[in-house]
């Protein structure tokens, strides 16, 4: 398998700082480690795939399963611990163009023979997340789609079978950092086209955990985001007192100035949040919590201001 263990470490900034401000030390949690490290290994739930990148989870299934065996991405006991199979960050990021051709009406089948092809052109495990993909695609792409001869890119002259950059536009890589053939961090936002969120909000396969968190720091997104909802709840009239006593977490403000981190980021983290609901018809933050509360019988009258 490719990897960049000897990838050189990219140390992101966490936000403007002042000359008479100190950044605090990086935390264990907030460290980068070398990328493929077993340490560090990221894995995320066939769920989660879903919800950071919409495939569906039958899908990543058959990924799982037809291309690392039936055993998963682990062998052994560890695959089936939780009745779950898991999937590794460049699994992730490879699932997102495999979701691409799904919906573009490709069987699982012919996507296979496709990745096939395109790991001899390329030589790599992961071919379709290399920016080379590119270039050599649109060929593999000519000879495996179905419908009349294709044209140029892939596209038929009739148009039954869309144009490969329809398919494969290149926003799915500009939205990545790389390091050669491999994706380092995924900035969800710039692939959605939401300039609200845009690279404040990453997933990075340096940080420990490498879930949605705002780029440079282990702060996930989710965290952030609720501490937000509580700071509104703030600005509706209730002290920081108040709300500690009704079980809020810790105020954003003190974490914003801890870390050196803009409000931009904080309302990027809350954008982010919302816009994941929407996508999976989940409840908004706010609602979420007023859930929680309600059925812990906590105060929650405070968060309908």
């Amino acid at each position: 398998m490719v990897t960049a263990t000897d990838a050189p470490a990219v140390v992101a900034a966490g936000g403007p700082t002042t000359a008479a401000a100190t950044p605090p030390a990086l935390s264990l949690m907030d460290r980068e480690w070398p990328y493929g490290n077993p340490f560090t290994s990221v894995a995320y739930t066939l769920n989660e795939v879903r919800d950071y990148t919409g495939t569906p989870t039958a899908l990543s299934r058959r990924f799982v399963q037809g291309c690392k065996g039936r055993e998963g991405l682990w062998g052994g006991e560890k695959v089936n611990e939780g009745r779950r199979l898991w999937v590794s960050f460049l699994d992730l990021m490879e699932l997102r163009f495999i979701n691409a051709f799904y919906q573009a009406g490709w069987p699982w089948g012919r996507i296979r023979r496709l990745g096939a092809a395109a790991r001899r052109e390329l030589g790599l495990d992961y071919p379709f997340v290399s920016p080379r993909f590119q270039e050599v695609g649109p060929a593999l792409f000519q000879r495996l789609a179905d419908g009349p001869a294709a044209g140029q890119n892939g596209a038929t002259a009739d148009g039954g079978t869309p144009a490969f950059p329809e398919i494969i536009p290149p926003l799915l890589y500009e939205s990545a950092d790389y390091d050669g053939d491999l994706p380092l961090r995924w900035y969800p936002g710039v692939e959605w086209e939401l300039p609200e969120i845009g690279r404040e909000v990453n997933l990075d396969a340096m940080k420990v955990g490498s879930h949605p968190a705002i780029v440079g720091r282990r702060l996930r997104t989710e965290w952030m985001a609720k501490e937000y909802c509580f700071e509104q709840a703030n600005a509706a009239g209730f002290t920081d007192e108040q709300l500690r006593k009704m079980g809020r977490w810790t105020p954003a403000e003190p974490i914003m100035r801890s870390y050196s981190i803009s409000e931009a980021a904080v309302l990027a983290c809350a954008a982010y949040e919302e816009e994941m609901r929407r996508r999976s018809s989940q409840p908004s933050i706010r609602e979420e919590i007023i859930q929680y509360r309600r059925s812990k019988r906590l105060p929650y009258e405070f968060l309908l201001r």
